[in-house]
């Protein structure tokens, strides 16, 4: 009956076991790799549908509209009447085109597709490291942030999965950060990821951490119970152009650079106007994600610009942002350690990018680019 009962225990072990995995594979979820869409922006469901035509006569330039505060004075901009006007004297138009990151912006100004946009420090210290470019203002100051599932010290991310904005500034913050704790780009398994995609991640816990920035940050820590921002590091927000660009049409610059200062003013001289911005770039944000995404509060959003107000008033490019050793340079030296940048990059052919004249001419004669008028089409360019 032993010699029986083994054959009879065995195939009775097979339906189970089979049943088992297959519950296995229904319930497991595989480990997100990297996302083909952030390793190739061109192909993104969205941006595959802007049109960059023609090029002769209409600027081109990339927004971040869930980027508070630089966002929503890209948003402003879009609907800025007098900008409309004045470009108009020049024979020349506007169109602004919605994306997740600046590493995307990027993509498409070396592509030849947008003539400028908008960037945190480090991905436009990538771009000035592969094309020349002037950076004439700074368009917000903020914080990237790593939220992980439950509150923990940074060293306990050391073998997590951490998903970033492959390429964005906050990919390179996280990979400080971490450094800042001990941990090398080796010690942890980074995910490309879309922003509005980490918040359901997170939660399923197939990622541990996530880089992010506000009003995402917000929203993850609000999808996410038990989740907490782990570490902050500040960055500084950037308006650039192409060389190319800023040489042929200088002209066209200035009205943009005015507008952009409009548009802080604007925003900025009460609570209705900020809250209108947030509902613009709300409104601009809705085609960069999916049903399932994690979309942004308006009213998060608000809170985060009144609280960078006190820091982002002001769009002159810092000069100790500018210093030997200062921030940048030292995020140069950061990225070129990683690899990241070309070992031969030269900060002084980089700083040199930076130019603070042209702004403050501007500020200087406000009558003449109509700094004090306000006046925006709802419904903006597209």
């Amino acid at each position: 009956m032993r010699i029986i009962s083994r054959p009879v225990l065995l195939f009775g072990l097979v339906p189970v076991c089979g049943i088992a995995l297959a519950i296995v594979a229904v319930l497991w979820k595989p480990p997100p790799e990297a996302d083909p869409v952030r390793q190739d922006p061109a192909s993104h469901p969205v941006y595959s549908r802007y049109d960059f035509s023609p090029r002769e006569n209409v600027i081109h330039l990339g927004t971040q509209p869930m980027w508070a505060f630089a966002g929503n004075v890209m948003e402003v901009m879009r609907r800025d009447a007098v900008l409309r006007e004045e470009l108009a004297k020049l024979g020349m138009e506007i169109r602004f085109h919605s994306f997740q990151t600046g590493a995307d912006i990027n993509c498409f100004v070396e592509r030849g597709d947008l003539d400028g946009g908008i960037c945190g420090d480090m991905a436009v210290l990538r771009i000035a490291s592969r094309t020349p470019v002037l950076i004439p203002v700074m368009t917000d100051q903020g914080y990237d942030e790593i939220v992980a599932r439950r509150a923990v010290r940074l060293e306990q991310l050391k073998g997590k999965r951490i998903a970033v904005p492959f390429g964005a500034s906050t990919h390179h913050a996280v990979l400080d950060g971490l450094k800042l704790s001990g941990i090398d780009e080796g010690d942890v398994t980074l995910v490309a990821m879309e922003p509005t995609k980490m918040s359901a991640a997170l939660l399923d816990g197939r990622i541990d951490a996530c880089g992010t920035w506000e009003p995402l940050t917000s929203s993850v820590l609000k999808h996410c119970p038990g989740s907490a921002v782990i570490h902050r590091s500040r960055y500084l927000g950037f308006l650039y152009f192409t060389r190319v660009f800023a040489d042929n049409r200088p002209q066209a610059v200035r009205r943009i650079l005015a507008a952009h200062e409009r548009a802080t003013a604007w925003m900025l001289r009460d609570r209705d106007n900020i809250l209108l911005s947030c509902r613009w770039a709300e409104q601009a944000s809705r085609p960069l994600a999916t049903e399932d995404d994690a979309p942004f509060s308006v009213d998060n959003m608000v809170q985060t610009v009144v609280q960078a107000s006190g820091t982002s008033r002001n769009s002159l490019v810092p000069v100790f942002a500018l210093r030997d050793g200062g921030q940048l340079h030292r995020e140069l030296d950061f990225l070129k350690r990683l690899g990241h940048l070309p070992a031969d990059t030269d900060w002084a052919a980089i700083r040199a990018m930076f130019d603070r004249t042209i702004f403050r001419s501007i500020l200087a004669d406000p009558a003449l680019y109509r700094l004090g008028e306000f006046r925006h089409d709802e419904g903006g360019d597209q």
